[in-house]
């Protein structure tokens, strides 16, 4: 009859362009608006929307003037960071380290230097492995891959870390989808935070990050984009394992 009909319950909506759509210029995020009765409200993440029958608007926000933003980026991804202003000092950058395992017929091509530097990370990727794989473990999980960052903020002007007092956000966007070798198709993806603590053994606990973070990835699991919020920062993992 070409009536509207009134929803008995809540219905999912995905938005997917076969072409990617983004304006010119504009480096931001993007976020969808419900425009209810007249009133934009904010209507959660890109990939599913659970209202009713209202008009729904894709905008593209930039940082306000009381927001802070950081940027890395390398070959392979795009690291991005925002606070509102004072959590973190003028004068505080971002650092970024990826945690990849140097193989040892590569280590003996670097300088001396770099070949330190090498292998300082590549006790930093064993030891994260063990922990990952130990809280899999703890889960009745196994761990098929990881990717690592240790994401930090120091001071421009001596080099000092520096703690955030409050909450940042950050967001983890891949170039190109990614899925490490050997992981299944079909695995589940996690974010977790190799967080420090005094209490701990070793000094280190495995904090889950599903309550602050959000996933997107393809039907395969190859990952396009991690968002999370955090207060501290040390090494954040995206994880694949099997059930």
């Amino acid at each position: 009859s070409g009536e509207t009909a009134d929803l008995s319950g809540q219905v999912q909506i995905s938005l997917e362009y076969t072409e990617p759509e983004f304006p010119e210029g504009i480096e931001t995020q993007t976020e969808v608006f419900c425009l209810n009765d007249g009133a934009a409200e904010a209507a959660g993440g890109t990939d599913a929307l659970e209202a009713g029958y209202d008009l729904y608007a894709l905008a593209w926000t930039v940082p306000t003037e009381n927001t802070d933003t950081w940027e890395w980026t390398d070959d392979q991804v795009i690291i991005k960071a925002s606070a509102a202003k004072g959590v973190l000092p003028e004068e505080a950058e971002i650092s970024v380290t990826p945690i990849v395992k140097t193989e040892e017929e590569e280590l003996a091509n670097l300088s001396e230097e770099e070949r330190a530097e090498a292998e300082n990370i590549n006790e930093q990727y064993d030891s994260t492995e063990e922990k990952l794989r130990e809280d899999s473990e703890v889960n009745g999980e196994t761990l098929e891959g990881f990717l690592a960052y240790d994401i930090s903020f120091y001071h421009l002007e001596n080099g000092t870390e520096i703690s955030p007092s409050g909450d940042v956000n950050v967001t983890i966007e891949f170039k190109d989808s990614i899925l490490p070798e050997g992981v299944s198709e079909d695995a589940s993806v996690s974010v977790k935070h190799l967080k420090e603590d005094e209490d701990a053994e070793d000094g280190i606990v495995v904090e889950d990050m599903e309550e602050t973070s959000e996933i997107q990835a393809t039907e395969t699991a190859a990952v396009e984009k991690v968002s999370l919020t955090a207060e501290s920062f040390s090494i954040y993992t995206i994880n694949w394992v099997q059930q």
